[in-house]
Parts: structure tokens; C-alpha cells; sequence
């Protein structure tokens, strides 16, 4: 057996890397044992003082993350079998103790290891270890939500918010640290969005949760300006555009899936606002005619798509189109003096506001297409327009 080898090794003072170790310990993990994984952990630490090569490094304990959510997992595959009132409601408490042990994990690491992420591979591990956490508490509520004769004291929305609060910026902080610490924060925040809107949906589908899924847009409007604060404050360039198109791509998705309420517009509308300043000053930061540019046509055919549930007056979602349409004219393929971030497709928009509008009088619609469709641009392009409605 590799453990007994290793025990072996380690005891006749043989020389081995943690690299030999980890297939031992990522097995453990696999199996959802996560007291081995922790006893190799410390063993590796103390043994580290004399042969530092083996200090457990994030990867390690993103391993101990791994374990505590394949035991949720067994834990959610015994609910999904028939249960008692009392069988489920402890199986969704222990689910929630996965969720708390990843959390205060994930927590220690975090003020033990946030200023020594001196590697890609750190940034890729810390990254790792609040997917997984967050993971946890989103399988926790879900399982709640859909466990109705269970109660939980814990919220099925904050229990995710609290893990993406724990990463802080600080102005002490050195440029290079903070653009890596800044990319955790957006893979932390795109993994809390994803699982918000899954429980929103879930939450949506139950009478006793029905006021959570109407947080959603609310909530993950403050997240995006939140990460946007930080990205302008550090940084102002475009190198964080795949990530960040990755968050609102996450945002909308979850806007479109949630069932959106007339209460949630002015957040959806804000939401869009917010995402449309935003690619209009990464939009400055890039050179014109630059060869890196990426494909936002499905990110605006996304935003127009989303009014059709979003703003119900036919004269209003119109308003809005009109708006998208402006903001998305730098974009468009082929410009002269065009955008050097990336590309809008002009067929594909007006194909999308064109579903947005299937419920509306077919002369209606084409006769405000009509004026998109004829139009001819400019030479010069235009910086962006602003998004009044609901300004």
C-alpha cells in the first residue's frame, strides 16, 4: 500500500518531496475522509521544521476543503432517499456542520496565507478553496429548501455572502499582491453568484422561501460594484476582462433563471447599468484596433433577452433596447475607428431584441427595428452611451 511506503520512508529519514505524498493524501480526500487528510497535514507541518520542502502548501489544504465536501455529498445522497421528518432534518444539520468546518477553514488559511500568494498556483489553490466552500454552503441551503419539513436557523442566501466577504484588500498592500489577491476575489465572487442563483432558484420553486429568490438581484448588484470598486481602485486596465465578463455573464444568467418579479427591475436595470459603464472604461483603457479583442455578442444579446421578463410596458422595454443598442455601437463588427476591447455582432443583436419584442404588436416591431436595421454608423465611434432609465 503507497500509505504504508510512505510511512516507511518518512520514518528511516529517506529523502521525499510532498509531491511523492499527495497522490496519498488527494486519495483520502477523494474518499471523503477528511481526518486523514488533516493527520497528514500536521504530520507534514512538523516534519517541515526540519525538511521545509514538505510544508503543506494551499494545494494541500485545498485538499482537506475537498473531503469536507465529498462527505456533504454522501450526506445529501442519503437525503435524497426516503427519510423521516427527523432523518432529514438531521442530514440537513450535518450538511450545514460541512459547510461551517469548510468555512472556518477556508477562514484560518485566509489570515494565515493571504499575503504569501506568491505563486499562480497559490492564486489557483486559495481560488480552489473558496469554490469548494462555497459549493458547500450552496448544497447546504439547497438542501434545506428542499427538505420543507426541515427548519435551519441558517439563511439560505447570507451563508454564501459571508464566505465571499472574507476577502479584503488592503491599502497597504503592494500592486503585485493586490491584482492576485483582486483575481481571487473575482473567482470567489463569479462562485458565490452561481450559487446564489441556484438557490434562488430552488428558492423560487417554494412557497416557505419565496422572499429569498427576490434578494438575489439585490445582492449580487452590491457584489458587482463591489469588485468593480476594487478593479478600478487598483488596477483601472483591462487585464481582468475575461474575469470579469465571466462575473456578468454569471450575473445575467442568474437574472434570467430566478423568475424575475416587477419589484426586481429597477436591480435588473441597475445591474445592466452597472455592467455597461464598466465595459465602457475597459473599453478607454484598450487600444484601438488591438488583436486581443474578445466577443461580447452573446453578453449583450444576454442584457437585451433579460428585458423581456425584466421591464413588462412594451414602450419602456423599448427605451431600454434603444440604450443597449447605443452602448453596443463601438462593438460592432468592422467599425471604422471601432472598439479595440471586442465585438458586438449587428445581426445578432437585432435578432435578440426581436424575440425581446415577440409579444408586442408585429407592426410595432418592425417599425422600431426598422430605424436599427437602416441605420449606417458614423465614421468615428462613439465613447458610450449613458443608460438613463431608471437613472
Amino acid at each position: 500500500m503507497a500509505e504504508d511506503w510512505a510511512g516507511r520512508a518518512i520514518s528511516s529519514g529517506s529523502a521525499i518531496r510532498l509531491a511523492t505524498l499527495e497522490p496519498i493524501i488527494t486519495a483520502w480526500s477523494f474518499c471523503g475522509i477528511p481526518q486523514r487528510v488533516e493527520q497528514w497535514i500536521t504530520q507534514l507541518d512538523a516534519m517541515s521544521g526540519s525538511n521545509p520542502i514538505l510544508r503543506p502548501d494551499l494545494g494541500t489544504h485545498s485538499l482537506y476543503l475537498k473531503a469536507l465536501r465529498n462527505v456533504q455529498a454522501s450526506i445529501i445522497g442519503v437525503e435524497e432517499s426516503d427519510n423521516s421528518d427527523e432523518e432529514s432534518a438531521a442530514c440537513v444539520e450535518q450538511a450545514f456542520m460541512q459547510a461551517k468546518l469548510c468555512t472556518n477553514y477556508l477562514n484560518e488559511m485566509l489570515l494565515t496565507n493571504m499575503n504569501k500568494l506568491d505563486s499562480q498556483q497559490d492564486v489557483d489553490a486559495m481560488s480552489s478553496m473558496f469554490k469548494t466552500t462555497l459549493e458547500t454552503c450552496g448544497c447546504a441551503s439547497r438542501l434545506s429548501l428542499a427538505s420543507p419539513t426541515t427548519l435551519s436557523d441558517e439563511s439560505h442566501l447570507t451563508a454564501m455572502l459571508d464566505v465571499a466577504s472574507l476577502i479584503k484588500i488592503d491599502d497597504d498592500q503592494d500592486d503585485e499582491l493586490s491584482h492576485k489577491i483582486l483575481e481571487v476575489m473575482g473567482e470567489a465572487y463569479v462562485e458565490t453568484i452561481s450559487q446564489l442563483h441556484q438557490t434562488a432558484s430552488v428558492a423560487a420553486s417554494v412557497d416557505v422561501a419565496d422572499n429569498e429568490a427576490s434578494c438575489f438581484p439585490l445582492e449580487v448588484e452590491k457584489l458587482i460594484r463591489d469588485y468593480d470598486d476594487y478593479s478600478q481602485k487598483l488596477l483601472g486596465d483591462a487585464r481582468d476582462i475575461n474575469l470579469r465578463l465571466r462575473l456578468y455573464k454569471e450575473v445575467l444568467t442568474g437574472c434570467s433563471s430566478i423568475g424575475i418579479k416587477q419589484s426586481d427591475t429597477e436591480h435588473i436595470i441597475r445591474i445592466m447599468k452597472v455592467i455597461l459603464e464598466q465595459i465602457t472604461h475597459l473599453n478607454s483603457k484598450t487600444a484601438k484596433n488591438s488583436r486581443e479583442t474578445v466577443e461580447l455578442t452573446d453578453l449583450f444579446s444576454t442584457m437585451v433577452l433579460l428585458t423581456k421578463t425584466a421591464v413588462e410596458a412594451p414602450q419602456d422595454r423599448t427605451v431600454v433596447l434603444s440604450e443597449l443598442w447605443d452602448n453596443a455601437k463601438p462593438f460592432f463588427y468592422r467599425r471604422v475607428g471601432g472598439s479595440g476591447l471586442g465585438k458586438v455582432g449587428r445581426a445578432q443583436l437585432i435578432s435578440a431584441m426581436r424575440t425581446a419584442l415577440d409579444d408586442t404588436d408585429s407592426d410595432v416591431i418592425e417599425g422600431f427595428l426598422s430605424s436599427f436595421e437602416q441605420k449606417r454608423e458614423k465614421k468615428n465611434g462613439w465613447i458610450g452611451a449613458p443608460f438613463h432609465y431608471y437613472n
